[in-house]
């Protein structure tokens, strides 16, 4: 994850205002997962789309069927086949 958008396990962590937000609501200690889950899977989504799946869903991250998962791990591939190209040729640039 962390090469493709720059984000590292930390960054899906709940932050202090959201976990003190938590605290003061009904189940609130039961709530700190699901803002890490909720943070990961926006930061999914927003990948998603990056690679050219505009339609992914919460389904596809706890249900996932083969053929959807083999289209969007293609797209994944292809994107990172793609960024490492381009990063290649920005080196090669800005070589002195």
């Amino acid at each position: 994850m962390t090469t493709c958008t720059g984000k590292s396990d930390e960054d899906f962590q709940a932050t202090e205002a959201m976990k003190a937000k938590a605290n003061t609501m009904e189940y609130g200690d039961q709530l700190h997962a699901d803002f890490t889950d909720l943070k990961f899977f926006l930061t999914l989504q927003t990948l998603m789309i990056d690679c050219g799946v505009p339609n992914f869903s919460w389904r596809d991250l706890y249900n996932p069927t083969h053929k959807r998962l083999k289209v969007q791990l293609a797209a994944i591939i292809n994107f990172l086949r793609f960024l490492q190209e381009r990063l290649k040729l920005y080196q090669e640039l800005n070589e002195p």
